[in-house]
């Protein structure tokens, strides 16, 4: 099913081989054809139309305008990190802590995506007034409520030519922002009582369980445990009062076991880092070591 979710820019043929009565999954089966794609048939033959084979007659049905009602259609994972996005940029500038590096970063982030929508997409082309604004740098500082609310409600979800294919990297993202957001609106206190429901899910699956860190009453314990072929990670985690800047290296694709800590440069015993509590970043380096070498140092 071409719906959301759904980025392939070198589709020129669309068949219909399934009845189809959402208008709304309709014109977004119809969206995947539309997608630019340069180059595609030689250099200077840009994709300039594509093909639809309907053999469900859901042109026709369409066409007769029914009277039809969508159900609720959920957005793509590529909205949703839009709008998650959005809505940490908001909490990062509701409290106290200075977060203007990570801000800037999403706001950089949101805009490289805005500025690769095409004007002149049948899907764009009705948002394009916040389209055009949101492409200016200079339209995301500051940003005020309706700015997000435009942002969310009006830009979110459109197509892009920003390059973001991975999608086991957009599910991980997700999950993070979501755990963030949630840390954010935490109101000070610590350990696992800043998460509920989806939100604590999302951080033990995303975080605990795939990177190896854990909270405990305002600390992060740091056990590595890492798919061997990553050969290292980087995080941010974000808290009310500070953030930890955390770098895990793995050369030897390791995964896990034993390892060395620094923490702001300087050697560190143990796995515990603590929360900054005066809005400073706290930078750490892990690096896991083979069983041997750690013995000869």
């Amino acid at each position: 099913m071409l719906d959301t979710g759904i980025d392939v820019p070198e589709v020129v043929n669309l068949v219909f081989f399934k009845i189809v009565r959402s208008k709304t999954k309709f014109w977004q089966m119809i969206g995947r054809g539309t997608r630019l794609c340069p180059d595609l048939f030689g250099p200077g033959e840009d994709k300039d139309r594509f093909l639809v084979f309907d053999f469900c007659q859901n042109f026709e049905f369409f066409n007769q305008s029914p009277n039809v009602i969508d159900g609720p259609v959920g957005g793509s994972i590529s909205e949703r990190l839009f709008r998650a996005r959005i809505e940490l940029i908001g909490d990062l500038g509701a409290g106290d802590a200075d977060h203007g590096e990570l801000t800037e970063a999403l706001k950089d982030r949101l805009h490289a995506e805005v500025f690769g929508m095409n004007l002149d997409n049948f899907m764009v082309w009705p948002k394009r007034r916040h389209v055009e604004r949101f492409q200016a740098r200079d339209a995301w500082a500051p940003m005020s409520a309706e700015d997000r609310d435009a942002l969310s409600n009006e830009v979110a979800g459109l197509p892009s030519a920003y390059c973001d294919d991975d999608l086991a990297a957009k599910q991980f993202d997700l999950l993070i922002l979501k755990a963030q957001v949630t840390l954010l609106r935490g109101e000070g206190r610590a350990g696992w009582t800043w998460y509920t429901g989806a939100a604590a899910w999302a951080w033990r699956l995303g975080v605990e369980a795939i990177l190896g860190l854990e909270l405990c009453d305002g600390w992060l314990r740091i056990t590595p445990c890492l798919p061997k072929s990553w050969g290292g990670c980087s995080a941010e985690i974000t808290a009310p009062q500070g953030r930890i800047a955390l770098r895990i290296e793995d050369p030897d694709g390791l995964g896990q076991g034993r390892s060395e800590m620094e923490i702001d440069g300087k050697p560190a015993q143990g796995n515990m880092v603590d929360f900054p509590t005066d809005g400073s970043v706290r930078q750490v380096w892990v690096r896991l070591r083979a069983a041997r070498q750690s013995a000869t140092q």
